[in-house]
């Protein structure tokens, strides 16, 4: 069995102080993407790390999928048509709110890590820890009620898969898509810094709280859940397997070299699936990220096969972003003097053409945000002028107006975000509609207290 210790490399994610004993923000999305624990602030990646690329090396291989992006209808969800947000404050509290009401308080315990609301909005699934040592897993009705431990501070101390260990705690954690599971995968904890991943996967039921390692430590890595939950691509730093949610079926779909940090952790690829359930999409840095020339970056299709779509060359640790439709991806490519940090944000459309087109959207201090659900439109900002902007595939672009750094911007819909935002005193929740100023929803205490979280559906 393997099961080693690892460091773990997440793309794309943003530098938080691990003294804050943070957590990055989070949201329900159709793709089911796993939603990093506190102890992934011990990566200590860089916000600046973003995601660079440049031109196509190779043909591009002709792409068969069985349904037609165009042809692709949404999944039924049975989410709320109201707004409704789950979020812990800089105080470790954790609130609810429902668009058209006020924040309500819910647990006053300052104790609490993440939550996670379920996809039909009935449900809060929140960590907790006194003192980042000792962790547990515990359920919450969105309206109010009992809470319900499911897994205890016990229950983790016996996951540890160290002897060395204090603990374990969830590294990534959520809720099964169309189940009333949820799932997690541990981590150890040691005295002193550092971070290693079990690569196990836990299950259990949030009504009954029955509990199974569905995978045992050293068999997993991170699961992304299809949004039908019957399948889940299972992502480690040597490949990425598809198995159905029940863990039979377990096929390797797509096999690469380990990547080379230049630091004591792993890269694991991220895993995009597609609203429909069908089709899924990756992109996977070379080997050496750094060497000269520069290698390529491979971005594709999985299924139960891997078909690639487009080599890109990648600058360090880069990756592309698919929007939620998997019909168009968007890379940042350095250019320029190094130093300069410039880089063309370009777009990758006609996924399903054996020619693609491959345009420079705009050129400066970029940072690619997400793409809106419509799969058109999507969020940047310019480092170089402080904005926050929106641009549309094959138009052009406009100011985000009063949106000033926002931390995990999210689409509500696709005229509305959700995002945080933090001055030099405090944390505040805001959400705004394409072409009107941002509204407050709630302030979420002092700016030097501890990293807020939020989950949300509509």
């Amino acid at each position: 069995m393997k099961h080693k210790r690892l460091w773990i490399f997440l793309p794309l994610l943003s530098l938080v102080a691990a003294a804050l004993g943070c957590n990055l923000p989070s949201q329900t999305q159709p793709t089911a993407e796993p939603t990093v624990s506190d102890a992934a602030v011990a990566t200590r990646v860089a916000k600046t790390m973003q995601a660079h690329g440049g031109e196509a090396t190779a043909t591009p291989e002709k792409v068969v999928t069985a349904t037609q992006v165009s042809d692709v209808e949404p999944v039924p969800t049975e989410a709320p048509e109201v707004l409704r947000v789950a979020f812990s404050d800089a105080n470790r509290d954790l609130w609810v709110w429902q668009q058209g009401s006020v924040p309500v308080k819910r647990i006053d315990s300052g104790d609490i890590v993440d939550v996670k609301i379920s996809p039909d909005g009935d449900q809060l699934l929140f960590a907790r820890s006194a003192d980042f040592s000792a962790y547990s897993l515990w359920v919450l009705p969105f309206s109010g009620g009992s809470e319900r431990e499911l897994v205890s501070a016990a229950d983790f101390e016996s996951m540890k898969g160290f002897a060395d260990a204090i603990t374990a705690q969830p590294f990534v954690y959520g809720w099964v898509p169309a189940t009333e599971q949820i799932y997690f995968v541990t981590s150890p904890v040691f005295e002193g810094p550092g971070l290693v991943v079990n690569d196990d996967l836990w299950l259990v039921d949030a009504a009954s709280g029955s509990r199974r390692a569905l995978l045992r430590a050293g068999e997993g890595g991170l699961p992304y859940f299809a949004p039908d939950g019957e399948t889940v691509m299972i992502s480690t730093a040597e490949n990425i397997v598809l198995m159905n949610a029940d863990g039979s079926g377990r096929e390797v779909v797509k096999e690469f070299e380990p990547v080379l940090t230049y630091s004591e952790y792993m890269y694991y690829p991220s895993v995009q699936w597609r609203s429909d359930s069908s089709l899924a999409g990756a992109a996977i840095p070379p080997r050496d990220p750094l060497a000269s020339p520069t290698g390529d970056t491979w971005v594709g299709f999985l299924s139960d096969e891997a078909q690639l779509i487009k080599n890109v060359s990648a600058h360090f640790l880069s990756a592309a972003v698919f929007n939620q439709q998997l019909d168009k991806f968007v890379y940042l490519k350095n250019v320029g003097a190094a130093g300069e940090n410039r880089s063309e944000l370009r777009v990758v459309r006609d996924l399903s053409a054996a020619a693609l087109t491959d345009e420079v959207f705009v050129t400066g201090n970029l940072e690619f945000l997400s793409w809106a659900p419509d799969g058109v439109r999507f969020a940047y900002q310019d480092r170089g002028t402080g904005k926050t902007m929106l641009g549309q595939v094959e138009a052009g672009r406009m100011e985000l107006t009063g949106v000033q750094d926002p931390i995990g911007l999210a689409w509500i819909d696709d005229s509305n975000l959700l995002y945080l935002s933090r001055t030099a005193e405090s944390w505040k929740m805001y959400t705004v509609k394409i072409g009107e100023s941002p509204v407050e929803v709630a302030e979420l205490g002092p700016a030097d207290a501890y990293f807020p979280s939020y989950s949300f559906v509509k």
